[in-house]
């Protein structure tokens, strides 16, 4: 079940939000403390609205209630004497005030709740207080900064025979609300398409759609990763295309930076697989079970992880998706910017295609350690760009705010083969340069479709194709350049 959220300040706000999901089977919520006006015609339309759940949140749980706990107690009183659906009140909230509340409830159900914004499990005394409440249903929201904090809220409450709402707040909580059905949570909290968000890490209604969060029986796929995996195309790209051809998918990122850690949480709730970028496609060559392709097992990083039985079938596409791309350049020399994940997948390529490989990265230490388990040479990260090689391929995370660039001023371009494995939609400072010094040029989108084409008949069985997923990675982030 979804209900709809907003933080709306005026009573006409609230009115047309109510109004525009009327027919919906949705609850709405009210946020009271957000509200300006709090006067009769308020209370009339909460009396003729049906699926309510009203709150008054305090300033302590992160509400924007500033009056005394008298003000915010009459406010409850008046809207429950509406009828709403649910009352929620804070398990911060004075006793006297939710006693009073308890002892008025009608045919109104309560929810007791808590809500943190600092992360960490609530402490004994919290979950006491919870646990001893007569409300209806338990909500707890809490902050999480890895997705992998999500288990532990997960088996908060074993024995609890009430409904429990398990929220995470903020993007790596994304799991929490995209699949609250697998939280035995009775519903999730959206706002309308362009909405103020009410908590963080909220997404909106569009959003649920495009995740098509409601439809049944659908198979979850996971983007992991850092904080990047917010902002990137896979999740809608990938929709859109499971959408399109009726495939029984989803795909959702996932924020981690403590990728194994995170694992038992996303085979709890079922993912079938996982596609892998920073900082993760290292750590979690550890979790394939038993399976690397012969041509990844020397790469010593994935991209791509299948669940099979009780283990995990891995791949790096990556690796596919170069040798397609740069083939016409076999047996040129190459530099490698960068020692991660994408480094060791780029110069497994390089080495398929016969291509002398050098490697530079800032630490210098990571660097030889890439550079010895692939054969490959060294330079110090200052002397960049002296090197004259054919092909240069920076694999690092510079430039994708638009601004840095991973070369030094002064290094030649001209005549060479750039490829930049940032992806976003504007061209890069690199690729810029590269393309004023009339280089051939590579963008990440040309290296991701390629390996995104390889790595889906993996995930799903379905074929996929370099134009297809332009066509639709395109749609995502605009007309196309």
């Amino acid at each position: 079940m979804i209900c709809v959220t907003g933080a709306e300040r005026s009573l006409e706000a609230l009115a047309r939000r109510l109004q525009a999901h009327a027919a919906d089977e949705t609850l709405q919520e009210v946020r009271l403390d957000l509200l300006r006006d709090h006067g009769g015609p308020l209370f009339e339309l909460l009396a003729r609205t049906p699926r309510l759940v009203v709150t008054c949140r305090g300033h302590a749980e992160g509400g924007g209630f500033k009056g005394d706990e008298a003000r915010r107690t009459e406010l409850l009183r008046l809207a429950l004497a509406c009828g709403p659906e649910y009352i929620d009140v804070e398990i911060s909230a004075p006793a006297h005030l939710r006693a009073a509340l308890f002892a008025e409830r009608g045919q109104t159900r309560l929810i007791s709740s808590l809500h943190r914004f600092e992360p960490g499990l609530p402490s004994p005394e919290e979950l006491r207080a919870l646990t001893d409440s007569p409300a209806d249903l338990l909500k707890v929201a809490l902050a999480v900064e890895d997705a992998a904090d999500l288990l532990p809220l997960m088996e908060l409450f074993p024995r609890e025979q009430r409904p429990v709402l398990r929220l995470g707040m903020g993007d790596a909580g994304l799991l929490s609300r995209a699949l609250y059905r697998r939280f035995a949570s009775p519903w999730t909290y959206l706002v309308p398409p362009g909405a103020v968000l009410v908590a963080p890490g909220q997404f909106s209604t569009a959003e649920a759609q495009a995740m098509r969060l409601e439809h049944p029986g659908l198979t979850s796929l996971g983007l992991v990763g850092g904080s990047q995996v917010m902002s990137s195309p896979g999740p809608p790209v990938y929709n859109r295309l499971f959408s399109r051809r009726s495939l029984p998918f989803r795909y959702l990122p996932v924020v981690t930076r403590r990728p194994l850690e995170a694992m038992p949480l996303l085979e709890r709730l079922g993912f079938g697989g996982l596609t892998v970028t920073m900082p993760a496609k290292e750590p979690l060559v550890s979790a394939a079970a038993g399976w690397l392709r012969p041509a990844d097992s020397k790469v010593g990083a994935l991209n791509t992880l299948v669940r099979q039985g009780d283990g995990w079938l891995a791949a790096n596409t990556d690796v596919d998706a170069l040798v397609n791309l740069l083939s016409p350049w076999a047996g040129e020399e190459a530099l490698v910017l960068g020692a991660g994940g994408a480094a060791r997948a780029a110069l497994a390529a390089l080495t398929e295609l016969g291509c002398p490989r050098t490697v530079t990265a800032r630490n210098a230490d990571r660097a030889q350690h890439v550079a010895s388990s692939t054969r490959s040479s060294t330079v110090p990260w200052e002397d960049r760009g002296r090197q004259t090689c054919r092909l240069l391929l920076n694999t690092t995370p510079v430039g994708s705010d638009g601004l840095g660039d991973p070369l030094p001023r002064g290094a030649q371009l001209r005549g060479r083969v750039v490829l930049d494995a940032v992806l976003r939609w504007e061209p890069t400072p690199l690729l810029r340069r590269a393309r004023a010094a009339g280089a051939i040029l590579f963008s990440g989108a040309d290296w991701w479709v390629r390996q995104g084409a390889a790595q889906l008949p993996l995930l799903t069985g379905y074929p996929a194709t370099v134009a297809e997923l332009e066509l639709d990675l395109a749609a995502c982030w605009g007309e196309p350049r």
